[in-house]
């Protein structure tokens, strides 16, 4: 393996860790759930409108944490929702 080739598999490690880290599960209860993603490190989530219904959700984190998700946005058009939980820090996608 060329120097090049192991600093590239490396570096597309190091992004696939990051982005893994910012990747979240979202449920609603017993009514399913979905992935999505932290967008800010103050605790705003992006899920699919559909993963988000139109309640109270629990957002799962990649570090086991489990928090309560509000609805601050939904677009079913769009099929895209903002939701917040109370953390920050957070590792964003």
């Amino acid at each position: 393996m060329s120097v090049l080739t192991q600093r590239l598999d490396e570096d597309l490690a190091g992004v696939v860790e990051s982005a893994r880290r910012g990747l979240v599960q979202v449920r609603r209860g017993r009514e399913g759930g979905g992935a999505g993603t932290i967008w800010h490190a103050d605790g705003l989530v992006l899920t699919n409108a559909h993963v988000a219904g139109g309640g109270p959700v629990e957002v799962s984190l990649s570090d086991g944490r489990s928090l309560s998700g509000r609805l601050l946005a939904r677009s079913s058009e769009l099929d895209l929702a903002a939701l917040a939980v109370d953390a920050t820090g957070l590792p964003t996608i």
